[in-house]
C-alpha cells in the first residue's frame, strides 16, 4: 500500500513540476485562466486582487475603500434627510391645497352673502322711497293702496314713517288690519 502511496505521490509532484517549467517556458498557460476563476468567486476575489496588488497598495485599496464606504454612509445620511424634508413638502402642499379649498369655499360664501346684502340693501333703497312716497301721500289714499300689501310689508313702511302720518294711515285702515299690523310693529 505504501508503494501506491509513494507511487500516487510521485506522478502528482511530477506534474506540478511540469506544469510549472510549461507555464515558465511558455509553453501553456494554465495560471491565467485558473487565476481568473478564482478572482471570480465571490469570498476569494478581494484577497487575490490584493495578493495581486501588493501589501502598500493594499492599503491604499482599504484606505480607498474606507474613504467610499464613509461616502456612502454620508450620502445615505444626505438621501434620507432628503426624504424628510420631501415628506415634509408634500405635507405642507397638501394643507396649502386644503387652505387653497378653504379660501375658495369662504370666497363663494362671500360671494353669495355680499350679492344678498345687495338685493337686501336695494330693497331697502326701494323701500324708502315707497315710503317716502306714501308720507307724502293723504292717510286716506295711503290706506287704500296699502290694502293690497301683507302685514309685513304694510309694518314695513310704516316703521319708517313719522308717528303722526303713521298713526293717521292705520286710523284709515279697516280696524282688524291696523290691529294686526299694529301686532307686527308692537304698538
Amino acid at each position: 500500500m505504501w508503494k501506491t502511496v509513494l507511487a500516487v505521490t510521485l506522478l502528482l509532484v511530477s506534474l506540478v513540476t511540469a506544469m510549472v517549467v510549461v507555464q515558465i517556458i511558455g509553453l501553456w498557460d494554465w495560471a491565467g485562466p485558473l487565476w481568473a476563476r478564482i478572482a471570480a468567486l465571490p469570498a476569494v476575489a478581494p484577497h487575490v486582487e490584493r495578493y495581486q496588488l501588493g501589501e502598500e497598495k493594499a492599503a491604499l485599496l482599504a484606505a480607498r475603500e474606507q474613504e467610499l464606504a464613509d461616502r456612502a454612509a454620508w450620502l445615505d445620511a444626505e438621501m434620507a434627510a432628503l426624504e424628510e424634508q420631501r415628506r415634509q413638502l408634500e405635507a405642507q402642499r397638501e394643507e396649502l391645497e386644503r387652505q387653497r379649498r378653504e379660501l375658495v369655499r369662504l370666497q363663494e360664501q362671500l360671494a353669495v352673502r355680499e350679492a344678498a346684502l345687495r338685493e337686501l340693501e336695494d330693497a331697502a333703497v326701494a323701500r324708502e322711497r315707497l315710503r317716502a312716497v306714501y308720507e307724502a301721500m293723504r292717510p286716506q289714499e295711503a290706506a287704500r293702496i296699502l290694502l293690497d300689501l301683507t302685514d309685513e310689508e304694510i309694518s314695513l313702511l310704516l316703521v319708517g314713517m313719522s308717528p303722526r302720518q303713521a298713526g293717521q294711515i292705520l286710523a284709515a285702515l279697516p280696524p282688524d288690519r291696523a290691529a294686526q299690523v299694529s301686532r307686527r310693529l308692537g304698538l
